[in-house]
C-alpha cells in the first residue's frame, strides 16, 4: 500500500470529492482490507449513480465482508445503469458476476 498516494487521494477528496477520486479511494481501501471501502463505494453509488465502474467492485466488497443480499442488490442496479447509459463491457461483465454469485460462484 502506498501511504503517498493515499494521502494525495485523500486531498483530491477534500478538495473536489469528483466520482474518480471517491473511487480510488474505494478501490484503495478495498485492496487493503480496509472497511473504510464500504463508505466510499456507497458514496460512490449514491452521488454519482452513472459511475458504472464503481458497480463491480462495490457490489464485489459487499460479497466479501458477508452483506450478499446487499451486494445483488448493487449488481442488479449496475446492470440498469450500464443499459441506460449503453455500457455494453460493463453490463456484461455485471451480469456475469450476479449470475455467478447466484449460483455460488464467490471468486471475484
Amino acid at each position: 500500500m502506498d501511504n503517498l498516494r493515499l494521502e494525495k487521494l485523500l486531498t483530491f477528496y477534500t478538495e473536489d470529492p469528483d466520482a474518480f477520486t471517491i473511487y480510488a479511494l474505494a478501490i484503495e481501501y478495498k485492496n487493503m482490507g480496509d472497511a473504510r471501502a464500504e463508505y466510499y463505494f456507497d458514496e460512490l453509488i449514491a452521488k454519482y449513480p452513472e459511475y458504472v465502474a464503481g458497480y463491480y467492485h462495490a457490489a464485489g466488497w459487499k460479497w466479501q465482508i458477508g452483506k450478499k443480499d446487499e451486494a445483488l442488490d448493487i449488481y442488479t442496479k449496475g446492470i440498469e445503469m450500464a443499459r441506460i447509459y449503453k455500457d455494453h463491457h460493463a453490463l456484461a461483465e455485471l451480469t456475469n458476476a450476479r449470475k455467478n454469485k447466484e449460483l455460488g460462484c464467490d471468486d471475484e
